[in-house]
């Protein structure tokens, strides 16, 4: 039970990344570059965090570089192909395939691999979970019906599937090192990797030409500097923490929940908390059918506890 606890708990957390991520826009981040410069940041801080945590010692194996690596890689990626998918479609598809492909994939790969036995409560969990993914299509407009914008949707399934089941197959595999010591590897090298991403995109840019600035609009300009820089660090830091935690949990709770019941956990918490943390600090509505959803995802998630 205790993980279940924890499990929630993670839920929470990866709920209010989302808070992070949305503050961080409004302050201009957005695009490729932005989005690389935010991961390196707040992966970097979630790095120290951790290594400090793990009393600034760092065990590794072969085995969980690579997995490390992969579930890096697959993050970053995930991300790109999700600003790309944002800009051409409806977010309420983006987030179902993202969402669904967290859930199906982890859940099927606990199923047909490490033969997880689940109960009638968990299927029944899962079919409400879906229906609760759904649900918000219903309230609004398709997707633009181009052939790119759901091959993007299809990749983000699989690789949010992936990025869960990666840490599953690390957890249960006895090559793999310690949570806390997979967990900065995890950072360190999506730090690395969003950093490479984040140069790239700075170099390949096209420059544009300098906008000249009045000498009495050059404090001004200053001070929107700053107040970038300095947001930033803020939103990085915060996002650091909660994901970084989350993770940790995640990853923890891996070896002693099954990925039967841990994911669509992870999925139906995530969506409550992210819509209740949205109400209360962005102070966004949630309509009948939004609270229809939480409400069933709620039902849904207390289900795979039995």
């Amino acid at each position: 039970m205790v993980y279940y606890l924890l499990l929630i708990l993670a839920s929470l957390l990866f709920g209010a990344q989302f808070m992070a991520v949305k503050a961080y826009e409004k302050l201009g981040g957005q695009g490729v570059n932005a989005s690389a410069k935010f991961s390196a940041v707040s992966c970097l801080f979630a790095f120290f965090i951790f290594f400090f945590a793990n009393g600034c010692r760092l065990q590794f194996s072969t085995f969980s570089v690579v997995v490390a690596l992969l579930f890096a890689a697959v993050g970053i990626a995930c991300n790109i192909a999700g600003l790309k998918t944002l800009a051409l479609g409806d977010i309420a598809v983006y987030s179902l395939f993202m969402m669904l492909g967290g859930m199906m994939v982890p859940f099927l790969y606990g199923v047909v691999f490490l033969k997880e036995p689940i109960s009638g409560w968990g299927i029944a969990g899962l079919v409400l979970l879906t229906v609760a993914l759904v649900l918000p299509v219903f309230g609004k407009k398709k997707g633009k019906g181009n052939a790119l914008f759901y091959v993007l949707c299809v990749a983000l399934f699989v690789l949010n599937g992936l990025s869960s089941t990666l840490s599953k197959i690390h957890q249960v595999d006895g090559r793999g090192v310690g949570t806390l010591d997979f967990t900065v590897l995890i950072f360190g090298i999506q730090c690395v990797l969003a950093g490479a991403v984040w140069l790239t995109t700075k170099l390949f840019a096209k420059k544009k030409p300098p906008v000249p600035v009045p000498a009495e609009g050059e404090s001004d300009a200053a001070k929107h500097l700053k107040k970038m820089i300095v947001g930033t660090l803020l939103c990085g830091l915060f996002f650091a923490a909660m994901n970084g935690t989350a993770t940790f949990l995640q990853v923890l709770s891996a070896k002693y929940v099954n990925a039967t019941a841990q994911y669509p956990i992870i999925t139906g918490g995530t969506l409550v908390f992210s819509a209740i943390l949205g109400r209360i600090i962005y102070k966004e509505k949630l309509s009948k059918l939004k609270i229809l959803q939480i409400a069933v995802s709620c039902v849904a998630t207390v289900l795979f506890v039995f």
